[in-house]
């Protein structure tokens, strides 16, 4: 988490500190440099990271789940993980099934396919208590 610069880190609470330390540091690397690169379209960076490390937190959980059913991971390099049941096609489908914007969507495609099914499947879950499901998306 030094990487991204100190100016990130000084605008959480101690609550987002503590949660980032709960994640590998690469994958704490990643929450703050999105963070970095949100800026000022983020107005509260500690409710950003806190809902960025519970997200990272239920991939975990899924890829650990079907872990123990059998299904394998390949290593893809950078610190993401690609497994054999949730494909490109997949995710394709969830995102017919939800309108979302195109900064949405990109953010969403730009997770392993395994993670943005997730969040794609909990949206839906919740779609009659969100507003804007672009937004939440993207937080």
């Amino acid at each position: 988490a030094k990487n991204v610069g100190s100016d990130v880190s000084a605008r959480l609470d101690d609550d987002a500190r503590h949660a980032l330390q709960e994640v590998s540091p690469e994958a704490a690397q990643h929450i703050l440099q999105l963070l970095a690169e949100a800026g000022d379209k983020v107005h509260n960076p500690s409710a950003y990271v806190m809902k960025a490390v519970r997200n990272h937190q239920e991939g975990d959980r899924v890829r650990n789940d079907l872990s123990e059913r059998g299904v394998g991971f390949v290593d893809r390099g950078d610190g993401g993980s690609a497994e054999g049941v949730v494909d490109g096609a997949e995710l394709e489908e969830e995102l017919r099934l939800v309108a979302l914007d195109e900064k949405a969507q990109t953010a969403l495609k730009s997770l392993p396919a395994t993670s943005a099914v997730q969040i794609l499947r909990n949206l839906r879950k919740q779609a009659r208590q969100v507003s804007n499901c672009s937004a939440w998306v993207v937080k």
